[in-house]
């Protein structure tokens, strides 16, 4: 079992609905291995164990191993970078999933990031044709439920962002108050 622990040099963080904590029936489990620089190599077969015994477990594990500069990279993707800016740390390198965090927000623009999450919602919705389809088993994905829990759409808290005031503070205004307030410069 000792050759299963995870390694203290690597952060496991969970992305995602398990970052959000908002995992619903039948989810699967989305974690980020977070490397540090240089070292797939040198931790593949134990990660190899480790992701294969959490499906032994009867986890539904979806997972990425990347470094911080991959993890970079691949922000520029909007989806990723809403799963970093919702990342949870677990366990393992604290300092490492620190590091990531800052990282992910300091190259974060508000602006483009809001502009972007309303062209994904507004292509979804129009993938849907404007309504929820029935076809569909995962809530998530329905316009409907975008609609009714903002936070699958945005991050809870845009880094940077003051207290919620008004309806936002008791879970109210959504994407298009989300809007408005990046459009007058508020949080």
């Amino acid at each position: 079992m000792k050759k299963l622990l995870i390694i203290a040099s690597i952060a496991l963080v969970a992305v995602g609905g398990s970052g959000r904590l908002q995992l619903f029936p039948g989810s699967d489990v989305d974690l980020l291995i977070l490397l540090p620089d240089g070292s797939q190599v040198a931790y593949g077969k134990q990660l190899e164990r480790f992701v294969g015994l959490l499906w032994d477990i009867g986890l539904e594990v979806g997972h990425s191993v990347r470094t911080l500069a991959e993890c970079l990279a691949e922000a520029s993707n909007i989806t990723v970078q809403t799963n970093l800016l919702e990342a949870r740390f677990l366990t393992g390198n604290r300092a490492l999933a620190g590091e990531m965090e800052r990282a992910v927000r300091r190259q974060l623009n508000l602006r483009e990031f809001f502009e972007a999450k309303q062209l994904e919602q507004q292509q979804r919705y129009a993938r849907f044709h404007d309504t929820a389809s029935l076809d569909r088993t995962l809530l998530t994905r329905l316009p409907a439920a975008l609609d009714a829990r903002p936070s699958l759409d945005l991050p809870a808290s845009p880094p940077g962002a003051r207290p919620p005031r008004g309806r936002a503070a008791v879970g109210g205004g959504g994407v298009r108050d989300a809007r408005e307030r990046c459009r007058r410069g508020t949080s």
